[in-house]
């Protein structure tokens, strides 16, 4: 009797979780992430090991960049579930986000002893490992997720993984001489280059700061005086080595990013400056200076719509008093390159945006997933309105939410080249990339989406999601 009691009751409990767990993953299908994560956290109320919420909620919760909550609930969660292996990466990864590599070594090393086949754990191990200065270590690592990572979609982290190999490379090779004594012959050798630069001897203070770079590489006053007078003297080819070596131990460093973006599009190599723009602005979003380079650079480049996207976000993120020459010729520019664009393509019309009623149907048929008949709407109405940027931006939605992500792709392409201000198009644009698991378009989109979405009221609920997934891309 106790067991026919104790087997009804089992049931009485696992179907309510059963529920549960397929309402926590319907609502994380639909983006509602904070909803989602309040259903997976009543799973694991009930059942302590379901290995889909533990996995699921740990992803959510570092989505959302709430590092800390996961690193306090998965401490909690291996201790109860030791035996469950991406319950410890999970741990792993919110204890380095939280700056406590130390403890993430051990986790992702009780992590590959469950999953040695795993290649991805070697990664943020070995970047631990050079954190905590342990540096012969986090070449190991490193070199480790080189030789186990063959995934062709997984490029963008070995990449990374590379430029890491070198960056600690060099400072194993920099590390011969004491950092004291370095930055103590360094700080001299600055201060007369400040000297001679007050006396008007540019050309000396260069001197100068070459030799304090070549004995301490990461001296940072002198790579910034460095920046100053490459800048002031257009003298790229002397001081560019320095800058690219400055950033190796100052990967982040506005000035030198600034510098080098800005010596490559002096050399014409506006590829390359355009990529350094835009790593700059993945850290940096907003900044008017940099949006007038990356603009100047695709303009030189002949990417017109690129270049009109550019200009545009500079006028709107340009506050500062003084800069009237500078947005005139911004505003000058994009008139001209709109112009380029309507005479290389004399059949598209201009036409103006559908009436704010007509963007409220189409949004609320969208949510009724009445894509079909949202789509027939849409080729018809731009039968009359061909290339029209608002509806254009509406059809890509569509076709993302049919799954039809490639189209989605090609169609928000085609919106932004109408109006680059649209933010709903590089929504969508980034959206599409990430399910067809593109990495490096879905940043680019992700970062140009933020740019244009920054003060759009309609665009508050996939702001933080997206903000989210950039944290993510570009660990």
């Amino acid at each position: 009797m106790f067991s026919f009691l104790f087997s009804i009751f089992f049931v009485i409990q696992t179907v309510p979780v059963t529920k549960v767990l397929k309402r926590a993953q319907e609502l994380e299908k639909k983006g509602e992430i904070e909803a989602a994560i309040v259903n997976y956290e009543k799973v694991l109320e009930s059942d302590t090991s379901n290995i889909t919420a533990i996995k699921k909620l740990g992803v959510l919760y570092l989505l959302k960049g709430m590092n800390k909550k996961a690193r306090d609930r998965y401490e909690k969660i291996t201790l109860l579930n030791p035996k469950i292996s991406i319950s410890w990466y999970i741990l792993a990864y919110s204890q380095k986000k939280t700056g406590d590599c130390k403890k993430s070594v051990s986790s992702y090393r009780r992590y590959i002893n469950m999953e040695p086949l795993d290649p991805d754990p070697w990664y943020n191990l070995g970047l631990c490992y050079e954190t905590l200065g342990n540096l012969k270590s986090a070449l190991n690592a490193l070199n480790t997720y080189l030789s186990m990572q063959k995934n062709n979609s997984e490029k963008n982290w070995t990449e990374k993984a590379r430029k890491a190999l070198i960056r600690i490379k060099s400072r194993i090779s920099h590390d011969g001489v004491k950092k004291d004594e370095c930055n103590s012959y360094a700080e001299i050798a600055y201060k007369n280059a400040i000297k001679q630069y007050q006396k008007g001897d540019k050309v000396k203070a260069v001197k100068y700061l070459n030799s304090a770079l070549s004995s301490c590489p990461s001296h940072i006053n002198s790579l910034t005086g460095m920046v100053s007078l490459t800048i002031e003297m257009n003298i790229c080819s002397q001081t560019l080595g320095h800058i690219v070596k400055g950033l190796l131990y100052h990967p982040r460093h506005k000035v030198l990013l600034y510098a080098n973006a800005w010596c490559e599009r002096q050399n014409g190599r506006y590829k390359i400056a355009a990529g350094i723009y835009k790593t700059y602005l993945k850290y940096y979003p907003g900044d008017p200076d940099v949006l007038f380079g990356i603009a100047e650079t695709m303009r030189l480049s002949g990417k017109n719509s690129e270049g009109i996207y550019y200009y545009q976000a500079y006028l709107k993120n340009e506050v500062r008093k003084g800069q009237e020459k500078w947005k005139k010729l911004a505003s000058e520019y994009i008139a001209t390159l709109k112009k380029e664009i309507t005479d290389s393509r004399p059949e598209t019309p201009v036409v103006s945006p559908p009436a704010t009623s007509t963007q409220k149907k189409i949004t609320e048929m969208i949510d009724k997933k009445m894509f079909k008949e949202v789509e027939q709407f849409l080729i018809q109405a731009l039968k009359v309105k061909k290339d029209d940027a608002f509806l254009l931006g509406f059809l890509s939605w569509v076709y993302y939410e049919k799954g039809n992500y490639k189209k989605a792709i090609e169609v928000s392409e085609k919106s932004r080249d109408s109006d680059a201000l649209n933010p709903v198009p590089a929504r969508i644009c980034a959206m599409a990339n990430l399910k067809l698991r593109n990495k490096k378009e879905a940043l680019s989109c992700i970062n140009k989406y933020l740019i244009l979405a920054k003060d759009n009221n309609s665009e508050s609920k996939y702001i933080k999601t997206l903000v989210g997934i950039r944290d993510v891309l570009t660990q």
